[in-house]
């Protein structure tokens, strides 16, 4: 990507209302980009209590605002606030903290092929956080992810809190996997992505800071089930 230390404004001006005239299209791929940094920040191998404490109540903020928005095309003003708020802080977090896989097969893929960015994060967003759920699960149970794992799923009331972990985690999982659904996300075959890509976009991806490594079947399932 095109980075500088000249490109770092002085001062940014966020403004919920610039959100009004956006395509519904628009607002859910590119909140779904804005969740998924988030998310992933939060998960992140870098992440320090700075960025989980700006991380979790943005989390919250995009979680409760982004379908009102969505379905009320921009026309929601306390929607726009909380999801160009969440937004904004998920910028913060993944300059501190890093990402995950979801950016790390975003990239190749938007390289290779005419994806639109927020499109890829968002296709991705459910089957990758669903896989990396999985794969702790089965390797490494007492992982501090799984622990956030469940706060985010509190915090984007995706889970009842009464429930134990496992159920949680499930709960999430399928939340999420319901999120991009509802929000009618185009698939990756869309823009013409086959199962004979996948090899080519794995050597030009990687895991990033993502809170557990992935088998190569398991990273190729992420892009496979979203062809």
């Amino acid at each position: 990507s095109f980075r500088h230390p000249a490109l770092i404004p002085q001062l940014a001006l966020i403004d919920p209302d610039l959100l009004v005239t956006s395509p519904p299209a628009l607002i859910a791929a590119n909140g779904c980009d804005a969740l998924s940094q988030l998310l992933e920040s939060y998960l992140s191998t870098q992440a320090t209590p700075f960025t989980d404490s700006l991380a979790l109540e943005a989390i919250a903020r995009i979680g409760g605002g982004l379908i009102p928005l969505w379905e009320s095309a921009g026309e929601d003003a306390a929607a726009r606030s909380a999801v160009a708020y969440g937004a904004m802080i998920s910028g913060i977090t993944l300059a501190n903290a890093g990402l995950g896989v979801v950016h790390g097969l975003a990239g190749p893929i938007g390289g290779l092929f005419p994806v639109p960015h927020g499109v890829v994060c968002g296709t991705l967003l459910g089957v990758a956080n669903r896989t990396n759920i999985e794969a702790l699960r089965e390797r490494d149970p007492d992982s501090v992810a799984l622990q956030k794992y469940c706060m985010i799923g509190k915090k984007m009331a995706l889970c009842e809190p009464s429930k134990g972990r496992s159920r949680r985690l499930d709960q999430l999982s399928s939340g999420l996997m319901s999120l991009v659904e509802k929000l009618q996300i185009p698939r990756l075959r869309e823009y013409g992505i086959t199962e004979s890509d996948i090899p080519r976009i794995l050597q030009h991806s990687d895991q990033k800071a993502n809170p557990v490594v992935l088998t190569e079947r398991e990273f190729g399932g992420i892009v496979q089930a979203r062809i």
